[in-house]
């Protein structure tokens, strides 16, 4: 600027300045969402040739400077979860003010949570509804399920998470996995077993259509499941009683005890863990039991030696368990428990020495003595040994017979084995239960 007056003096002087009248540009480089993380979500570029400020107004409440980084403006302010609206005030130094540029977004750091309805190691008797499920999110985005590497097929019409196909038998190792729109993921885990079909059942003994002559006879049965497994085997003998057989090895076995004389349906009851029942194995025996003018009534008809007959009628019939009375009734009605028994006569010994007291006292000084290892799974042994008892004036000699296994089924079948002797063996007989009944070990 130059000034100048009429006697000629001139002055001058200099100043400079800019014109803007130009709003600074803002543009938001990061996308609107959600974010599954707390800090580095704000990121902006700012542009204008005198940028004085660049200010985020979060939520309309609070208000953060925006520091440069690069070509970029950023903060390390920690955003929690929530929903947010920021909006940016970008100021240069001639006042200009961009204020118009905002975004909303969500902070969403938590993973979707599982209700499992499936109980962990269950056992299902149907196909539809067995993995049943809730994923609890409230941006939700995907929910899959995989048994081993292949997909289910899920049904959430019902507001559960369901298999839209029916199961076919088998064992389930199923994963689920849900993730939401912050790409926030979880699974869990849960096995399970489908089986729709009921046990196998198999009526060893007694016999169907077969008339017995004692009071009592063995039920024995095999039983398989091959998928869940058998829960419980129980027998209905007629409308008299319903009797829960033991698992013994590969076998359920027990006593139908006393009965009438008179016709009976003993019917199998196997029930799996699924829940599956077999029903329909039945066998029709007739009880008769001579009247007491028989001869040797007491003893049972299937015994066909007479000396074997004379002896057991002549002997007490020993047991420990209720189990072992059982098979002790299937020599004679009169049976005698032999926990404190004591020796004034001939014996038999049904049953080994865990249970049987008598048995126990004279075990070890049979040839073989019984144990859970000797003579081994579903054999027994017949055995005989002679007491002397020299405590009196007269010497007194008696003859035990041992009768036992290392289970429930070598009992039965060394007690079967027994009934078919002709006469007491001099050295003992190891004989084995098969399906097919009884059979001599060499």
């Amino acid at each position: 600027m130059y000034a100048n007056d009429t006697a000629g003096n001139i002055n001058s002087t200099y100043v400079s300045f800019t014109v803007d009248t130009v709003n600074p540009t803002v543009v938001f480089n990061n996308v609107v969402g959600p974010y599954n993380y707390t800090k580095g979500i704000l990121n902006v570029s700012v542009s204008d040739i005198n940028l004085d400020s660049v200010v985020a107004e979060i939520n309309g409440t609070k208000n953060i400077t925006l520091i440069p980084s690069g070509e970029y403006f950023v903060t390390s302010e920690e955003f929690v979860e929530g929903l947010y609206t920021v909006r940016i005030y970008a100021n240069d130094s001639a006042a200009n003010v961009n204020s118009s540029e905002s975004v909303t977004f969500r902070v969403d750091t938590t993973v979707p949570e599982f209700d499992v309805n499936t109980k962990e190691g269950a056992y299902f008797n149907y196909n539809s509804s067995v993995l049943n499920f809730t994923v609890i999110e409230d941006y939700l985005d995907n929910v899959t399920a995989f048994n081993g590497s292949t997909e289910i097929i899920l049904d959430n019409s019902t507001g559960n998470y369901l298999n839209a196909n029916e199961f076919a038998d088998g064992v389930y190792n199923v994963t689920m996995y849900a993730n939401d729109t912050a790409g926030n993921i979880n699974s869990t885990y849960v096995s399970f077993t489908v089986d729709t079909v009921n046990p196998e059942v198999t009526i060893l003994t007694p016999v169907d259509g077969r008339a017995y002559t004692r009071s009592s006879t063995t039920i024995t049965v095999a039983a398989n499941d091959s998928l869940s497994g058998v829960s419980s085997v129980v027998a209905q003998i007629g409308s008299v009683r319903t009797v829960t057989l033991t698992k013994v090895g590969d076998y359920y076995t027990g006593s139908t005890e006393r009965l009438s004389n008179g016709y009976y349906d003993i019917t199998i009851i196997a029930t799996d863990l699924a829940g599956n029942i077999n029903s329909s194995e039945t066998a029709n025996i007739r009880i008769s039991v001579p009247n007491s003018n028989h001869v040797s009534s007491d003893v049972s008809d299937e015994i066909g030696s007479d000396v074997i007959r004379n002896f057991v009628s002549g002997a007490a019939v020993l047991y420990g368990s209720e189990v072992d009375m059982g098979y002790a009734e299937q020599l004679r009605d009169d049976v005698e428990d032999g926990t404190n028994f004591a020796l004034t006569k001939d014996a038999v010994i049904v049953g080994g020495p865990l249970a049987n007291g008598f048995a126990r006292e004279y075990n070890n000084q049979f040839e073989m003595p019984i144990s859970n290892d000797n003579p081994g799974e579903y054999s027994g042994v017949i055995q005989v040994m002679k007491i002397q008892d020299n405590s009196g004036s007269i010497i007194k000699s008696y003859t035990i017979v041992y009768i036992a296994g290392s289970d429930r089924l070598g009992t039965v079948a060394a007690l079967e084995y027994f009934k078919t002797l002709d006469e007491l063996p001099n050295e003992p007989i190891t004989v084995k239960w098969t399906a097919n009944g009884p059979v001599l070990v060499e």
